[in-house]
């Protein structure tokens, strides 16, 4: 479940690793083409509302969520869907004048979103088995400080930031 202790750490986290807030469109497009920022993987759908420029994410936390979705159509022989990936803190601020949900730019409860190495997985339309499936994983790997996970209620999705994927692959 979404705390003050869960947004501290994914803020601590991004600290600690050196990443960047992507304040605007031209700092988004500069990332893209010294390639820190990927395109999400094709293992994944990108929800329709997205917009193109948005759907981007680090380099470290595309292999994790293209495994992930990988080994979810071999579990479940569908797609997930990425509703939400990287953010701009100016789009983050425009988001927050409508949707009370919207974490802010600066602080210790900022979005990490913003920094591209986080993402939300849409829960709607999911089979209990396949919620639950998802939630042992996200469990799982927060025990071992790969990830930190909340699972929303108002937006119905996972919020997932990743943290040094590299270090650790779930590959057989």
């Amino acid at each position: 479940k979404g705390s003050r202790e869960s947004l501290q750490k994914q803020n601590d986290v991004a600290k600690v690793l050196g990443l960047p807030r992507i304040e605007n469109i031209r700092q988004l497009e500069k990332l893209k083409e010294s390639k820190v920022l990927v395109p999400i993987p094709n293992t994944v759908l990108i929800d329709e509302r997205i917009p193109e420029e948005f759907r981007f994410i680090r380099h470290t936390v595309a292999p994790y969520l293209e495994e992930l979705g990988i080994r979810f159509i071999n579990k479940f022989g569908r797609q997930l869907q990425v509703n939400s990936a990287i953010r701009t803190t100016v789009y983050q601020e425009y988001l927050q004048k409508f949707n009370s949900n919207a974490a802010p730019v600066v602080g210790d409860r900022a979005s990490t979103h913003t920094t591209g190495s986080t993402f939300d997985i849409g829960k709607k339309g999911l089979s209990k088995e396949e919620l639950d499936w998802l939630r042992e994983e996200f469990v799982f790997l927060e025990e071992h400080n790969l990830i930190e996970a909340t699972e929303e209620w108002s937006q119905l999705v996972f919020h997932i930031m990743v943290f040094d994927w590299h270090m650790f692959s779930l590959s057989k």
